[in-house]
């Protein structure tokens, strides 16, 4: 009986560890500390990095493609395939269906200048047909 009290509370320590290890994820600082991680990222250099209230966003120029991070999902490259719409009015956001109304991924944009760069990229990875209003 003690065994079993025993082996119950480690499973109940295990499931507790995992789920404070999934809650409390990083989520990046600074542009300096997205572009650091997005680094490490495979096949992808960070050229501009954008970073906002827990989330980043970078575009590699060479390779023509984006990684994001956010809170939930952690750093990773986007697949274009899996971006059917995307904006960039006052948040650049990733949308995965075409009538989705909230994207998968949104960081806010305070310039006008950083906004219009930003369309450009996008624009450069995911096609203009793939853009829609904010």
């Amino acid at each position: 009986m003690t065994a079993l009290l025993i082996a119950a509370g480690f499973a109940a320590a295990t499931i507790a560890f995992m789920l404070l290890a999934r809650a409390a994820r990083l989520a990046p600082a600074s542009a300096a500390n997205a572009r650091t991680i997005f680094k490490e990222l495979p096949a992808f250099s960070p050229g501009e990095v954008h970073s906002h209230l827990g989330c980043a966003i970078s575009y590699d120029p060479v390779r023509n493609c984006l990684a994001i991070w956010d809170k939930a999902g952690g750093p990773r490259l986007v697949d274009p395939s899996g971006v059917s719409a995307w904006n960039a009015g006052a948040a650049l956001g990733l949308f995965s269906k075409a009538n989705a109304r909230k994207p998968f991924f949104s960081v806010a944009v305070i310039s006008p200048a950083e906004r219009a760069a930003w369309r450009d990229r996008m624009q450069a990875v995911f096609g203009g047909e793939k853009e829609t209003k904010a």
